[in-house]
């Protein structure tokens, strides 16, 4: 009888195994920093930001979010979900510091857009951000990633 029910909650532990995919990057493993043209992305925000000020987001496990607009910090919740195939994705900011900044209109742009979000794509180290028809909106890379370049 010991045999039998080991045999069954190891096929159980394998097969559960096996569906779980494990993805190179997901939302909580990094803190995300905004791409620029210098990355071949997000061309047109380029020029309100210098590269060392960065806007910044960090998902968290217990779906709050956190980041830096590149001059105010800011946090609220998201949540995931999937379906038909897309990871979606919603970014609720409830919380951001008030502080003058030269950037403003930048920021004011960068925010607007992370409310505008409802799918994502992590993809060659990338997190795409899309609005509601799928046109990508924001792109990120790992701060890692960043602070590996800065080193070489």
């Amino acid at each position: 009888m010991f045999r039998i029910a080991t045999a069954i909650l190891a096929t159980v532990f394998l097969s559960a195994c096996k569906r779980v995919a494990e993805p190179s990057l997901v939302l909580d493993t990094d803190i995300w920093v905004l791409c620029t043209a210098e990355d071949s992305c997000n061309p047109s925000l380029q020029r309100y930001f210098p590269r060392d000020v960065m806007p910044s987001l960090e998902f968290q496990r217990d779906g709050q979010v956190a980041g830096y607009a590149s001059c105010n910090t800011f946090s609220g919740t998201y949540t995931t979900r999937e379906k038909d195939s897309v990871a979606r994705l919603r970014i609720e900011l409830d919380g951001m510091t008030l502080n003058p900044c030269p950037n403003a209109p930048f920021e004011g742009m960068y925010i607007e857009r992370l409310s505008r979000v409802r799918s994502y794509v992590i993809q060659d180290n990338r997190l795409m951000l899309r609005d509601s028809v799928g046109n990508t909106i924001l792109t990120f890379i790992p701060a890692s990633l960043t602070q590996k370049d800065r080193k070489q």
